[in-house]
């Protein structure tokens, strides 16, 4: 990742708290976290260390070939290096600290509002639903793609300049900790909890410890900030205590009748939702009933920000959806695309979805292994395949180590053997999905990022 950020070494090793070896005013103009992305010029390198990577390998190459006039290190052996290149070394403990304190200090030199989002599922498309809707008001700043983490975060917020008057940043985590972290670097004026879940159960251990950990967000905030909290979230009350812990104040809303924020009436179609809230219509080109959740959420938002429902529903109406995240495409049959990521609980929503909206077609779920489940990983695929059938889908296709786990859920709860698919590659599925396909499908294509399930959408497109 690359980012402009305008200093001198000097000041940054101050911000830091770093031990400077080398000149104190040596200029920097960006900073950069990959190696590949740097060319010659006044670059700030920071070496991330990973479990199967040390960014540290890659200093002497750059100083040597005058890529950088500054780096950080958390390692013994470059100053020699550094001294002889003209290079400043900025020596701290942790690189990735150091980077964060150098982004959260860069987010007090502006006056941006930012609205901090995080949650097991929805966290992206509320972040583009939300920019779409107050960029009708504000010049909105975002963090790109799903850049989410503790190196993504830091380089969203260097991002920023004094132009910006709001930003949405999503803040992904894995372990407990992290979204305490970034709350801390981010500071949100305003939060939203989108939803609770399985996700990360391997680190996790429950579902409470999720809620817990999403909780951490409030953390970063300041007495008295407001954050929106998806009323049907499991432990729900807990996120409250938690929020009560740090004087913040919880604003409800879904579908409940007891949330503060919830829709007249609602529909779901192919093509997309309608909602009736503050006396208007707004319909907002995105699927699924989890996507009714987003939608109220985002609107909430909107509305405690001031922007009008003029200006909510343009924004919203206009909205694109995002590739891969419950993305209709239209064929000879339909394709829903949300190939992204899996869970629990967003593999429960999409069949649900599928299920509902294309009730009068054939319906298919092309299913791959959810990951990061650990213990519970087999008891949590029988579940959603004991939901496969719960929802009458009338084929399902399964690819992965778990897929057998999918089936028989399936069948266990009714679902006829004839129609489940075992598959052992992806290739193998896509051949005999091709050959049964008919212009009365309708095809879910959904698992976790590293099984690949794009590669069957692009086969079918």
């Amino acid at each position: 990742m690359i980012a402009r950020y305008l200093s001198t070494s000097g000041q940054i090793a101050e911000i830091v708290k770093g031990q400077l070896v080398g000149s104190f005013d040596l200029p920097v103009d960006s900073i950069v976290s990959d190696s590949r992305e740097l060319e010659v010029g006044s670059n700030l390198f920071v070496p991330i260390v990973g479990e199967n990577f040390n960014g540290h390998d890659f200093i002497p190459d750059l100083i040597t070939n005058k890529k950088v006039t500054a780096v950080f290190s958390s390692q013994d052996g470059y100053d020699d290096l550094a001294l002889s290149h003209g290079v400043a070394l900025i020596k701290c403990e942790n690189t990735l600290k150091a980077l964060a304190m150098l982004a959260s200090h860069h987010r007090d030199s502006l006056n941006t509002r930012i609205v901090g989002i995080t949650g097991t599922n929805g966290k992206t498309t509320v972040k583009e639903l939300l920019h779409s809707a107050v960029s009708a008001k504000f010049l909105c700043h975002k963090n790109h793609k799903n850049y989410n983490n503790e190196i993504g975060v830091p380089f969203a917020l260097f991002d920023l300049d004094l132009s910006h008057e709001l930003s949405v940043i999503e803040m992904g985590m894995s372990r407990a900790g992290e979204i305490e972290r970034l709350s801390k670097m981010v500071k949100p004026d305003v939060s939203m909890i989108t939803s609770i879940g399985e996700g990360h159960i391997e680190f996790l251990k429950s579902v409470r410890n999720v809620a817990l950990a999403k909780s951490e967000i409030f953390l970063g905030m300041k007495e008295d900030s407001v954050a929106f909290v998806n009323i049907d979230c499991p432990y729900f009350d807990i996120i409250c205590d938690e929020a009560k812990k740090c004087g913040v104040h919880v604003k409800s809303y879904g579908l409940s009748e007891k949330a503060e924020y919830s829709p007249d009436s609602y529909s779901i179609t192919d093509t997309g939702i309608v909602l009736e809230m503050f006396n208007a219509t707004v319909n907002v080109p995105l699927y699924g009933i989890h996507d009714v959740y987003n939608t109220v959420g985002v609107i909430a938002v909107c509305e405690f920000l001031g922007l009008s429902v003029n200006d909510i529903k343009s924004g919203l109406e206009n909205f694109e959806s995002v590739s891969g995240r419950n993305e209709i495409i239209r064929k000879e049959y339909i394709i829903i695309n949300d190939t992204y990521n899996s869970n629990p609980l967003s593999a429960k929503s999409a069949l649900k979805s599928l299920s509902v909206v294309f009730d009068d077609k054939r319906k298919i779920a092309v299913l791959s292994d959810m990951l990061e489940l650990g213990e519970q990983e087999e008891a949590l695929h029988y579940s959603v395949g004991c939901f496969v059938s719960e929802c009458k889908i009338d084929l399902l296709f399964v690819v992965g180590k778990l897929s057998l786990q999918y089936t028989k859920g399936a069948v266990d709860s009714g679902m006829s053997r004839d129609n489940v698919f075992i598959f052992e590659t992806n290739e193998d599925l896509i051949k005999k999905l091709k050959t049964i396909l008919t212009k009365n499908d309708a095809v879910l294509v959904k698992g976790s990022r590293s099984m690949k399930m794009e590669e069957v959408v692009g086969a079918l497109l």
